[in-house]
């Protein structure tokens, strides 16, 4: 839990700098103002996370974390030492930061990331995995952006990764 929280909040705060720009394919959901979220509209989001892969267990609740300028929900995948977490971040403000900074090629490498294409969708990817930094996030709406990250040291297979992300409803997320 203490690994999950540490997590979560890194990734609220790092979100301005660890995302992607919506374009690429999918579809855009609609505009709307996001910072803090209640638990329970937080929970209505449950279904939208991937069942876990082979060999790994989900978390049987999810790690919920809300600021004023963002919230989170997010699972996390376990498999012996090898953790995982899907992190749902609703927040207007690091979007739309996000959004500025991914357009930018020189502060995305100053940052460590690439663009990358997953599930037909631009998505921002680490030069250097590790815990707590975004394998891939994908901006679904103006307020809305879906992230991937190792949890651990113990690093997860970055191809099944992948696998687990592309079966996320990103336009389901965008829409609700």
């Amino acid at each position: 839990m203490k690994n999950f929280l540490r997590l979560a909040l890194l990734l609220v705060l790092v979100a301005p700098i660890a995302v992607s720009c919506g374009g690429g394919g999918g579809t855009r959901g609609p505009d709307r103002q996001e910072g803090r979220v209640e638990e329970a509209k937080l929970r209505e989001f449950i279904p939208f996370f991937p069942a876990a892969p082979a060999g790994y267990t989900r978390g049987e609740e999810p790690g919920m974390y809300s600021g004023s300028d963002g919230s989170t929900i997010s699972y996390t995948y376990t498999n012996g030492t090898k953790m995982f977490s899907v992190i749902l971040t609703f927040s207007t403000k690091n979007t739309g930061e996000t959004e500025t900074m991914m357009n930018d090629e020189s502060q995305r490498s100053m940052f460590g990331f690439d663009k990358a294409t997953v599930a037909g969708r631009d998505a921002l990817t680490a030069k250097q995995r590790g815990a707590g930094r975004a394998d891939f996030t994908v901006v679904v709406s103006n307020s809305r952006m879906v992230s991937i990250a190792p949890a651990s040291d113990d690093l997860p297979d970055l191809a099944m990764i992948k696998q687990v992300f592309e079966k996320i409803d990103f336009d389901g997320i965008a829409n609700k």
